[in-house]
């Protein structure tokens, strides 16, 4: 191909993604018509994102990987640029923000862009804007587990929580970014999927990976705290989880609480009770607090749980 008309087409296939993108956010899948619309527009942006997929790639082999590679990786950073990932959120919460989900088990993973995260490498940035717009969204792990096994698997094989956890605990410009934008319900669907996750890997989740979990989980709940327990006024309304809650709450998300409700019993599941407890098996308490020593070399988790289970006098 010529030179210029490379560069044409590629200008091309960025205005044409950009307005995609732009379609997306707008569209309600729980109709005939609008699931139509997002499987041909998520599949756009599947194609011309994945250079596998085109039939150039597969005459001319090996020759053209790199060139095509570097391609697809400069339109994808084009798209996050231009808000591909706020865009993708919003077709999220219009699917899944209902009691049934308007997104399939072909749209829900597309939904994900995960190839496009996994092409650039997985870099803090993409990474703190998956949690910022994808992890808010109601349930997103319940539906994904449910629909796309295999995208919980691919999500495992690219180490996401493990990534997830360094952006939100050992970046501090990216926790800031994120928990500045969280309210009540985000702050809740963040929890929740974040456990869900945690719920997938609970057996191969390093003792370090769940010190972060806990630090992560505890800022959460806090958040929570503060937005919960507020008295019946003219300015509050009702929330299942939360009490008389002042925000004004998305509809969305309240539609959404049943399968909200359905990951927030994960936390009691006694597998991941004895993932969080069984640190406590190991430490060895004293007879007076003052004296109260916890087992040398003892993570954060540890340290935590024991004390918050000595200032409750169950140990």
């Amino acid at each position: 191909m010529n030179k210029v008309f490379a560069v044409q087409w590629i200008q091309q296939i960025k205005c044409v993604l950009q307005l995609v993108c732009e379609h997306l956010k707008d569209i309600k899948p729980d109709t005939a018509k609008g699931r139509s619309r997002v499987e041909v527009y998520l599949e756009m942006i599947t194609i011309f994102t994945d250079y596998s997929l085109w039939k150039m790639a597969a005459k001319r082999g090996q020759s053209l990987r790199p060139i095509l590679s570097q391609l697809c990786t400069n339109v994808t950073s084009h798209l996050v640029e231009k808000g591909m990932y706020t865009s993708l959120h919003n077709l999220l919460l219009n699917g899944l923000g209902c009691p049934h989900p308007g997104l399939t088990k072909v749209t829900l993973p597309a939904a994900l862009a995960l190839r496009c995260l996994s092409l650039c490498g997985l870099p803090v940035h993409m990474v703190t804007l998956f949690v910022n717009n994808m992890l808010t969204v109601p349930a997103l792990m319940l539906h994904l587990n449910n629909m796309s096994p295999e995208t919980c698997d691919q999500l495992k094989s690219i180490k996401i929580l493990q990534h997830i956890l360094v952006v939100l605990v050992d970046k501090p410009e990216c926790h800031q970014i994120v928990f500045k934008s969280l309210n009540g319900n985000r702050a809740l669907s963040l929890l929740c999927n974040i456990v869900h996750l945690v719920h997938l890997e609970k057996e191969t989740i390093q003792p370090a990976e769940l010190d972060r979990v806990m630090v992560v989980a505890s800022e959460l709940l806090r958040i929570c705290f503060e937005k919960s327990g507020t008295k019946q006024s003219s300015h509050t309304t009702w929330h299942p989880v939360f009490g008389w809650f002042e925000q004004k709450s998305d509809k969305r998300y309240m539609e959404a609480m049943c399968h909200i409700l359905k990951q927030l019993d994960l936390l009691w599941r006694r597998e991941f009770v004895s993932l969080l407890f069984t640190p406590l098996l190991a430490l060895t308490p004293a007879a007076e607090p003052s004296t109260t020593t916890i087992k040398k070399g003892a993570s954060k988790s540890e340290s935590l749980l024991f004390s918050l289970q000595w200032n409750k006098g169950l140990i």
